[in-house]
């Protein structure tokens, strides 16, 4: 139920006025020559935006909301008063979806994260993993 209610208060926070929204709506100098090149990349050879959507569902929200598996680092939680983590029902071991979903073909698996916001992001990935969206999509690629 929480994770329902936490899906449709992500889903209202579209604030679509970025820089490449302002390039969609056809401001040709909304982006810098290197924005315009990552984008190429983005929709593009690096394929992104398979998992990162812009179109349907994903409401430009730049995910399709689905679960992949995409070998994320396991980073193993600070557990305790304070921390604001939670323990792992399995020990030491991140599995993903199938810890809330109980369906073994879910382990692994994680949610597609939107990147709306994403400069003032502190950390990436599902975990915090990363502290870079650089050394978020190195690993990634």
């Amino acid at each position: 139920m929480r994770r329902e209610a936490l899906g449709e208060f992500q889903m209202s926070l579209t604030a679509a006025n970025a820089p490449l929204d302002q390039f969609a709506r056809g401001d040709d100098k909304a982006l810098s020559p290197a924005q315009k090149r990552g984008a190429l990349l983005f929709f593009g050879k690096a394929g992104c935006v398979a998992c990162h959507a812009v179109a349907g569902e994903a409401n430009e929200m730049f995910s399709d909301f689905q679960l992949h598996r995409i070998a994320g680092p396991q980073v193993f939680p600070d557990f305790g008063a304070g921390t604001g983590n939670v323990a792992f029902t399995n020990g030491t071991e991140d599995i993903g979806e199938e810890e809330t979903s109980g369906d073994p073909s879910h382990r692994y698996m994680f949610r597609t994260a939107p990147l709306r916001n994403l400069a003032v992001a502190v950390a990436f990935f599902h975990n915090g993993a990363f502290g870079s969206i650089a050394n978020a999509i190195t690993h990634h690629l």
